[in-house]
């Protein structure tokens, strides 16, 4: 059984003596922090959009963007009683992390979800995190037209306290990618959202990157016109696929006959930084 099943089947077991109930709404406020803080993100799960009465939850997120343990909602506590139903009812989303990913449309998810709850409880939202349907410019082709990503600024302008962590699909490493791929599309995303001025500061001395490359990635910022789009939004960040460094990717850069020396260190660099801190738009 997992630590927040103990802690869930602890505290139904308090209320049944309705001990829990009659202590002052601090404590019960820290016992709810406790029990409703998951040790993964949280994900928000939509069935299907053709049923007349689609099944949303938010249930544990795995590494690998599969369901929680029995696609069960993560927060039980509400299912206790009445008076428990009016306390915690999506409290959790004061302690977590938000993933949207949805086979269809992450940001219709999003969409989604937002429009399903209260203005009150939407301000308790601190941090999402949305999985983009399409991908971006990267050396393996230029990023499709889609509307997403300006729906996305929209939620952005309209909730600023809201941090946003989009995420590529082909922005991950490993993925069938050598190194020098992965550095490419953090690259052409840098010139995408930041402009033309931030390819020197992502070019190692001695070298180019590939002219078709960087003309996708400035031809990606003028038609989706990223230019006024992100104009003001400070909370909008671009992030690969992992929150750490792929060991496999230190190894490549590192391995015999790979990357000359000062072009190693470089990569690796950069690739921890946009691990960390991921790439923001220029405003």
């Amino acid at each position: 059984m997992s630590t927040h099943h103990v802690e869930v089947a602890a505290l139904t077991s308090l209320t049944s003596k309705l001990s829990f109930l009659g202590l002052p709404s601090e404590l019960r406020n820290k016992v709810y922090k406790e029990a409703l803080t998951a040790d993964s993100k949280l994900l928000y799960w939509l069935q299907t959009w053709e049923d007349d009465n689609p099944r949303q939850i938010l249930t544990l997120l795995r590494v690998d963007y599969s369901l929680g343990c029995n696609n069960e909602p993560f927060n039980q506590l509400k299912y206790v009683n009445r008076q428990l139903y009016r306390e915690t009812a999506g409290l959790e989303l004061k302690f977590n992390t938000l993933s949207f990913y949805h086979y269809k449309s992450s940001t219709a998810a999003l969409f989604t979800f937002a429009a399903t709850i209260t203005p009150s409880k939407l301000a308790w939202l601190t941090l999402v995190v949305v999985r983009a349907a399409g991908n971006c410019v990267s050396m393996r082709g230029p990023a499709p037209e889609s509307p997403d990503i300006s729906m996305i600024v929209y939620f952005c302008k309209q909730n600023p306290r809201v941090q946003l962590r989009y995420i590529f699909p082909r922005f991950k490493y490993p993925n069938g990618l050598a190194p020098l791929e992965f550095m490419g599309t953090g690259v052409a995303l840098c010139v995408a959202l930041k402009g033309d001025d931030t390819l020197h500061d992502v070019t190692p001395p001695d070298f180019a990157w590939p002219d078709d490359l960087i003309r996708m990635a400035k031809k990606w910022r003028a038609n989706g016109g990223f230019g006024e789009l992100f104009k003001g939004v400070t909370n909008f960040t671009v992030f690969p696929h992992y929150s750490h460094l792929d060991q496999s990717f230190v190894a490549d850069c590192l391995s015999p006959g790979g990357f000359i020396e000062e072009f190693k260190n470089f990569c690796i660099k950069w690739a921890q930084s946009w691990i960390d801190h991921g790439i923001t738009p220029a405003n």
